[in-house]
């Protein structure tokens, strides 16, 4: 017999509710994304109370079938107990958005309804995604989870959007095109400290922009090592029509710029020439899995690279917004004290959340 559920509104906490648009519009989350982006505060209780407040908070999301908990591929590790003997070690705890949250979200009318139905959802019950789309959809997650972490620490990032597996119709070739995922960032110049609490993402909906604004718009791809030549040509080309189409400012405001995961290293070579055959001209940049994620400042001061030029050159992502990391640096002083006197987005980082809850 089907059991009867009530989740009342009053009881979902607005962290709570932060969880799972996040969710929502990543896909796939790990533990420790989830913990940097809404749990850890700089100025806050201890590094373990922030961790037991999450897996809490993770805990009785679930009990409510609100999201779905997922353990990430196991590592290979040396044994701690016999000397040169290896063994596997538990994977890090990845979560996502069941069909009920989704719908708790509307009830909850958390967002518009366009928002509301790209975000991504799945049934609690059914079987769990195959290896080779964990490992997209968590590279894609990781990397945007990263750059929304560190752009927040401005008080100049006026709103965000981001939503993974974004469909554009292809109009010419009668059918759509699937984004990796979209995230776009605006910046207002203008920007004051709030008292914002450092886990309310702020979320833009499309209301309140001002024509002043910066904004950075970026479309994420990852090649997993195991497309054709052929495959690789067709998505530069793609994103390449769409965009002198100009079919991207109906659906995202503008057109993005791509950048791509590479995996495998042995690959950058090939996807690069792949885009640079293309796309003459392309704005698109690659980087790989290790050097996207810079040790101080994540993703969006990795090191990333031009896909236009021969031989390719250095990239930043924020071109035109900031020159560079020692001038962002000065921008996310005293990130998550609201008297910005301490400077802490280039201190201690907190240590990894544990294991299994």
């Amino acid at each position: 017999m089907e059991e009867l559920r009530f989740v009342a509104p009053e009881l979902v906490s607005g962290r709570e509710v932060m969880v799972l648009r996040l969710l929502g519009r990543l896909g796939m989350v790990s533990s420790k994304a989830l913990f940097r982006l809404l749990f850890f505060e700089p100025q806050g209780s201890t590094i373990a109370a922030q961790e037991r407040l999450m897996y809490r908070t993770l805990r009785g999301l679930r009990e409510r079938h609100l999201i779905w908990r997922l353990e990430g591929p196991r590592e290979v590790v040396e044994s701690t107990k016999t000397p040169g003997r290896r063994t596997g070690k538990q994977g890090e705890f990845l979560y996502g958005l069941t069909h009920d949250g989704r719908e708790l979200l509307a009830d909850l009318r958390a967002d518009p309804s366009d928002v509301l139905e790209r975000l991504i959802s799945r049934d609690r019950r059914a079987p769990s995604p195959s290896s080779s789309s964990m490992l997209i959809d968590r590279a894609i997650s990781t990397w945007c989870a990263s750059v929304i972490d560190h752009a927040r620490r401005t008080y100049l990032l006026a709103g965000l959007t981001a939503q993974a597996r974004y469909v554009v119709p292809d109009e010419e070739e009668e059918r759509s095109q699937t984004l990796g995922a979209v995230l776009t960032l605006l910046f207002d110049p203008k920007g004051k400290p709030t008292d914002r609490p450092v886990w309310d993402l702020p979320w833009h909906n499309g209301e309140g922009s001002d024509p002043t604004w910066r904004i950075v718009r970026f479309a994420v791809e990852v090649d997993t090592g195991l497309g054709f030549w052929q495959a690789l040509l067709e998505t530069a080309n793609t994103y390449g029509r769409l965009t002198l189409g100009n079919v991207y400012d109906d659906y995202l405001g503008g057109a993005p710029r791509p950048v791509v995961i590479v995996l495998h290293p042995s690959r950058a070579d090939k996807v690069g020439l792949a885009w640079h055959k293309a796309w003459p001209g392309t704005p698109a940049v690659m980087t790989s899995a290790r050097q996207a994620i810079h040790d101080q400042h994540g993703a969006l001061w990795g090191r990333y690279v031009t896909l236009k030029d021969n031989p390719a050159q250095l990239a930043n992502l924020l071109d035109g917004l900031v020159t560079s990391i020692d001038a962002w640096e000065k921008l996310v002083v005293g990130w998550g004290s609201h008297n910005a006197s301490t400077n802490t987005a280039g201190g201690a980082q907190p240590r990894q959340p544990g294991g299994a809850r």
